[in-house]
């Protein structure tokens, strides 16, 4: 009884109006939790899918950029392709010139002619000929030491500073005449020292007109410098220099313009250096340095612009000298740009061939194109920057 008293009083507190209340309150609580849930899932779904899009998005953009990419790079290496197509028929194109080019380098070393300039032109060949070596030294010319009896002889004092006795004091001397055709007007005057005898200078008309054409200075007996004008123009123009009996330097003038344009130096027995100018404007144009009576390397402005352009090394073989190395300023920079390899071809030891071509063609000290030449001809080109190559 006791425990259906219990349940029936809990039933009837359990129906009060409180607790209804109570009740609702709870019931609409979670009502508005559940929509606040949906609300954020719905928010979050929304979000990740505006995330999704862009990602999207964002691939797409990415993907459009790579193909522009690639599609550049096409365009770069598509042009690249036909810039070195072309240059590549250029090159086909150019081989017989090459060949022909080289041929008339062979012919012609130097923008001066071979037979103007003599020493550096001469090969073994030509020795075995019997032509004279210009490369050795020569002697001293021998000068007559004719009886005193046949020349008329004065006393006369010489000035100091006096042209062709290269004397800083008074000198005295005897003058000695020869008029061996009787004509008024000598051939030969020497003078000589009057207390010692020795020569000082003798004065020479070769050719009998009445006008000195031979200049000789002596040191005691020894011929030290002979001056010649030996196109009889009143002019001199061969200038010789000796010691120890040998020639050491020689200067001339071959146009006879009045203006020396070759230099020829000895040391020892051999010529060690030839200087031209070949456009008489007073500079030299062409250096040639010999080593032993071989030549070893020039120089050369072709141009005549007053600056070197040229430069060219020498191998020595079987005889003959070849060039080994031609470095050439082809774009007027002041520095070589060019810079070719000879070589020499059995059976013909003396005919050097073109090897080898490096170019820097826009000077920055790097090569651009390198060509190979197989006997001389053109066979490959590689072009290492065709950026800076020409069409």
């Amino acid at each position: 009884m006791l425990a259906l008293l219990v349940c029936c009083i809990a039933l009837a507190l359990g129906n009060a109006p409180g607790t209804r209340a109570a009740q609702s309150g709870r019931l609409d609580l979670e009502r508005e939790e559940a929509e606040l849930s949906r609300l954020l899932e719905a928010a979050q779904q929304s979000e990740a899918e505006t995330l999704l899009r862009e990602a999207e998005a964002g691939s797409a953009r990415e993907k459009e950029r790579e193909q522009g990419r690639r599609e550049a790079e096409e365009r770069a290496a598509a042009v690249r392709r036909e810039r070195e197509q072309k240059l590549l028929r250029q090159i086909d194109a150019e081989v017989e010139v090459e060949g022909e080019m080289f041929e008339r380098q062979q012919r012609n070393q130097s923008a001066i002619s071979r037979d103007v300039l003599g020493a550096h032109a001469l090969q073994a060949r030509d020795l075995r000929d019997g032509r004279s070596d210009p490369r050795l030294a020569p002697g001293v010319p021998e000068v007559r030491d004719l009886p005193r009896a046949i020349f008329s002889g004065e006393s006369v004092t010489i000035a100091p500073g006096t042209a062709g006795f290269n004397n800083n004091r008074k000198l005295k001397v005897t003058r000695l005449s020869l008029d061996a055709d009787r004509d008024g007007t000598p051939e030969i005057v020497r003078y000589l020292d009057r207390k010692t005898k020795a020569w000082l200078r003798q004065e020479e008309d070769r050719n009998y007109d009445g006008r000195m054409d031979s200049f000789l200075r002596f040191e005691g007996k020894r011929l030290v410098e002979r001056f010649l004008d030996n196109n009889d123009d009143g002019q001199l123009d061969i200038f010789e220099h000796y010691a120890d009996g040998l020639m050491v330097s020689r200067s001339l003038d071959r146009d006879d313009d009045g203006v020396v344009d070759a230099y020829y130096d000895y040391e020892g027995k051999f010529l060690a250096r030839e200087r031209h100018d070949a456009n008489n404007d007073s500079k030299i144009d062409l250096v040639i340095d010999y080593r032993g009576g071989r030549r070893v390397s020039s120089e050369e402005d072709t141009d005549r612009n007053g600056r070197t352009d040229t430069w060219i090394r020498y191998r020595y073989r079987d005889g003959f000298e070849t060039i080994s190395h031609i470095d050439s300023d082809k774009a007027g920079r002041g520095f070589a740009d060019t810079f070719e390899t000879f070589e020499t071809l059995d059976p013909d030891p003396g005919r050097a061939v073109l090897k080898r071509r490096e170019e820097d063609l826009d000077g920055d000290g790097s090569i651009d194109m390198v060509s190979i030449y197989r006997k001389g001809k053109l066979v490959r080109r590689n072009i290492l920057h065709p950026e800076v190559v020409p069409l």
